[in-house]
């Protein structure tokens, strides 16, 4: 991903050559750290597109959040609502939401989180299908692993 400073130490980052990383579920996500480098849990930016017609099971972030529908369009089940491109939502920190579906043509979300910490989803599990845990291990089963963590 492309990143400069201008002379004013404004940070310009283009999403067009993202490093994008595959998610559960088919998303791609990339994000871009908002704050100085040396901040360990800076506010991030996150870039999500959604195949089509892809349930996301209910779910939360710890940190409270904002996301935009770039793209496409968004059902959240606990609002019976289509929310469709130009859709901007405040969600709280630790707010347990969804289950959230994208549109026939697909969703892009832009989101921003008030810190790279709470970004992480917790997922209700107890709310999941079991293809839709499958989904998730099948997921983390692909992931590198560090060293001393299993």
């Amino acid at each position: 991903m492309s990143t400069h400073t201008n002379p004013f130490g404004v940070l310009i980052t283009s999403f067009l050559d993202a490093d994008w990383h595959e998610m559960p579920f088919g998303l791609q996500q990339t994000t871009i750290n908002l704050g100085p480098k040396d901040d360990p849990n800076p506010p991030i930016l996150v870039l999500t597109r959604f195949p089509p017609d892809v349930d996301l099971p209910r779910h939360s972030h710890a940190a409270p959040f904002c996301d935009a529908v770039v793209d496409g369009s968004m059902w959240v089940e606990d609002d019976d609502t289509w929310y469709p491109r130009g859709t901007v939502r405040f969600v709280p920190g630790g707010t347990v939401y969804g289950p959230t579906r994208s549109g026939p043509e697909g969703l892009t979300l832009l989101e921003f989180y008030a810190t790279a910490g709470g970004f992480p989803a917790a997922m209700d599990f107890d709310a999941m299908t079991d293809e839709q845990r499958t989904e998730i291990e099948r997921w983390r089963s692909r992931q590198p692993t560090s060293a001393g963590q299993s």
